[in-house]
């Protein structure tokens, strides 16, 4: 979602297109990518982003956050099943409607299990295209349940978990934005203006600076040439990282060119520095 909002509120558009590569992933790989695909389902039907809020809280939503996604999985099934024993008696507009609930979900698990999404998935909004089946499947589910305890307690429990969900994540998120409206605050007072982040933290600071800092991810993350292009013109002078994340740490702190501030959950690395021309003059992004 940043990046289709720094092009609406800059007029700098993003073509976001598959980036899964031209081949096929092997049959070796299709576990984990099959893995891969249920696990990041379950997440999207929560509504949780988990962070660090506490060990046992993410464990407790981790847990529940199975409830959608099985809800999900039997009412699918579920209703395929009704959908194929029932056919010779459905009307052309029945037929139209329940093929519309059921082809998306099965071409999108096809599509996103046969090419290898998840080596550079730029997030779970892929995962959109479920909802509306998504919604169907599970109150047709549960509208057929005889028992209005069992229909009234699994609800209950539905909507339970996706506010739990939704709570977590809204205090993570806001924690989160706080930090990013700081990182902007430094950067702008000390007068940086190109830099480099990673794909979740770049396009993110662009919106928030109304694209008076203009960051882009590394090259082979990248979703816009041209923000790429602007911040190899303009020269990098800082990379963003997050605390936990290993990649170019080692890198950054050695270099005697770049200082270090630590703003929240992010440290600057800021300077003029050879080592940060070479991030974006050593690749093209694979998007225009």
């Amino acid at each position: 979602f940043p990046v289709w909002l720094n092009g609406l509120q800059t007029g700098i558009f993003m073509s976001v297109k598959d980036r899964g590569g031209a081949g096929f992933v092997s049959l070796g790989d299709l576990p984990r990518i099959l893995y891969l695909f249920f696990a990041r389902m379950k997440y999207f039907f929560s509504t949780f982003s988990f962070g660090a809020i506490s060990l046992w809280i993410d464990k407790l939503v981790r847990i529940l956050s199975f409830i959608p996604l099985l809800l999900f999985l039997i009412s699918f099934v579920s209703f395929l099943f009704y959908f194929f024993r029932s056919l010779p008696l459905q009307k052309t507009n029945q037929k139209i409607f329940y093929s519309f609930i059921i082809v998306p979900p099965l071409v999108f698990a096809v599509l996103y299990c046969s090419r290898n999404f998840t080596a550079r998935d730029e997030g779970m909004r892929f995962f959109l295209q479920l909802l509306i089946p998504y919604a169907f499947v599970v109150s047709w589910q549960l509208e057929r349940l005889r028992s209005r305890f069992l229909k009234k307690g699994l609800l209950s429990l539905l909507v339970g978990v996706l506010c739990l969900g939704t709570l977590l994540s809204g205090k993570e998120m806001f924690r989160r934005n706080a930090e990013l409206r700081e990182v902007v605050q430094f950067l702008a007072k000390e007068g940086l203006r190109f830099g480099i982040a990673n794909i979740g933290t770049a396009y993110p600071l662009n919106v928030l600076s109304r694209h008076r800092i203009v960051m882009t991810p590394l090259p082979h993350h990248a979703a816009s040439r041209t923000i790429w292009q602007r911040v190899r013109e303009g020269g990098p002078r800082f990379l963003v990282l997050e605390r936990e994340n290993p990649r170019l740490r080692k890198e950054a702190e050695n270099d005697p060119n770049l200082k270090k501030a630590s703003v929240g959950n992010y440290d600057i690395f800021y300077g003029e520095s050879d080592l940060l021309t070479s991030l974006v003059e050593t690749q093209e992004p694979l998007l225009w």
